[in-house]
């Protein structure tokens, strides 16, 4: 998820920039396998691993320049990333509906007692 956040952070600050003062860089933002392992610490033979696998889902793509980027919306939904995340992110959003019930439930009867 590390791999996927600092591919997704590159994007954000190329194709959109952070702020006003950030120009909007070129839409092919990249980073390659050893600037993600320098940056986050993990072993570069297990970036490398990590971007494959990513690749082989069709969520990420080697670039010529031997770099790695997020592949873009190809339909309407938007990008294969989105369209496998989604689905956890509503089970995500039901398990914290849930826990917070059962903390909610959990304060409730300890005020009553």
């Amino acid at each position: 998820m590390l791999v996927l956040a600092i591919l997704g952070q590159v994007y954000l600050q190329r194709q959109v920039g952070l702020d006003a003062d950030t120009p909007a860089i070129e839409p092919d933002a990249s980073i390659s396998a050893s600037r993600i392992a320098d940056v986050t610490g993990i072993p570069r033979e297990t970036v490398r691993r990590k971007l494959v696998a990513l690749e082989e889902r069709g969520w990420v793509e080697r670039t010529h320049s031997a770099s790695y980027r997020l592949v873009g919306p190809r339909t309407r939904q938007g990008s294969p990333v989105r369209a496998e995340l989604s689905e956890i992110d509503s089970r995500s959003i039901e398990r914290v509906a849930r826990l917070f019930c059962g903390l909610n439930n959990l304060l409730q009867q300890r005020s009553v007692v």
